[in-house]
């Protein structure tokens, strides 16, 4: 029985780990597609941040995004709107630095899957693309809050929820 039940959560373990790193690539992908469009049109960010502020949401952010890369992509765009000595794609170009110039001209070089579309229909695959990506965040915390939890179940440790805070992140 001991052995049967080790082999069980062995499995469960290893279904887990390749359900993370299915949502993992999934946000991953997002994550390109978004910064993809942002760095051809920069000015798009404002028209997403008014959509997702509109709808009750909070502005595009930084920990929108887990790649660090795209971290510094997505604050020199935000940088490049802030200011108003440079067009925002000649200041993105001044400020990237030296190691992601070439990841910079391959996401520029790279057709959009969408490239025959009118700009508005970009926008859209813009603001539908940062809302899918929040939501696999929002999904892939909730497995995690639920793996938890049953584990917290499992030892009988059902007192006082340590989970709370990001109970409540996930849900507000």
């Amino acid at each position: 029985l001991t052995k049967k039940k080790i082999k069980i959560d062995e499995q469960a373990i290893t279904i887990k780990k390749i359900e993370q790193a299915t949502t993992s690539q999934l946000a991953r992908s997002f994550e390109r597609h978004c910064i993809k469009m942002l760095v051809r049109e920069p000015e798009w960010l404002q028209l997403l941040d008014r959509v997702l502020q509109k709808a009750g949401l909070s502005r595009l952010d930084i920990s929108d995004f887990d790649h660090v890369d795209f971290q510094i992509f997505i604050r020199i765009i935000m940088q490049s709107l802030e200011q108003d000595l440079m067009e925002p794609d000649n200041f993105l170009l001044s400020k990237i630095p030296e190691n992601l110039k070439i990841v910079l001209n391959t996401l520029q070089s790279e057709p959009l899957e969408s490239e025959i579309r009118l700009d508005q229909k970009l926008q859209e695959d813009l603001i539908r693309s940062v809302l899918k990506l929040r939501l696999v965040k929002v999904n892939e915390g909730l497995q995690q809050m639920r793996y938890l939890l049953e584990e917290l179940k499992e030892q009988g440790d059902l007192g006082i929820n340590p989970y709370q805070d990001m109970i409540i992140r996930y849900t507000l």
